[in-house]
């Protein structure tokens, strides 16, 4: 059974939105196991009323939607609180998405797939960990460190998204998966030395 996140994380309402209700339950049930706390919706319009008169930490949207997709929550959401984190689903990304979702302001795209849990965390993790105090040592190690490893996961990301033989699809979702995993430990790690 997976550990929650830090202390720090622990009960940060994260804003759920997928038509899907399975998918809303099986997010949500994660969500709740790492110690977040979900708020779901059916509906993009409703996640956007919701954003209007309460706070929250992260939105995590499934891309195809009936009336509203996620590129478009996305954008605005960007529009009303340009420093919440959003985070877009997709079953089957195309070979533009990833520039489209960049453009929309998206903070972390997660293919749904097996797996998609250790992706989902570590792209929660990514997105939430604290800033490193300005000036302190540990800012050029945190960048160090963070840059490549993201730089890593948006090529895989890329390489995921596109026509490929089945056995070079299955190492490069072994990648995909282990550069997942090297970013949770290093937000923990980068987490952990900033306590005093």
């Amino acid at each position: 059974m997976s550990t929650p996140p830090g202390n720090g994380h622990a009960g940060l309402r994260v804003l759920v939105v997928d038509d899907d209700e399975l998918c809303r339950y099986v997010v949500a049930r994660r969500l709740q196991r790492w110690g977040f706390e979900p708020v779901v919706f059916e509906k993009a319009a409703e996640a956007l009323r919701y954003l209007s008169a309460e706070p929250a930490r992260a939105l995590i949207s499934d891309l195809y939607m009936p009336e509203s997709d996620g590129l478009t929550l996305a954008r605005t959401v960007r529009r009303m609180h340009p420093h919440l984190p959003v985070l877009l689903m997709t079953a089957s990304p195309d070979t533009g998405l990833h520039k489209r979702a960049q453009e929309a302001g998206v903070s972390a795209l997660i293919t749904k797939q097996a797996g998609e849990d250790i992706q989902l965390r570590a792209a929660l993790e990514r997105v939430l960990a604290p800033p490193m105090p300005d000036g302190d040592s540990g800012l050029d190690l945190a960048h160090s460190l963070r840059t490549p490893l993201t730089a890593l996961k948006s090529a895989i990301d890329l390489l995921c998204s596109g026509e490929m033989p089945e056995t070079q699809r299955r190492f490069a979702g072994i990648a995909q998966r282990n550069v997942d995993q090297m970013i949770v430990l290093v937000e923990r790690l980068l987490e952990t030395a900033a306590r005093p």
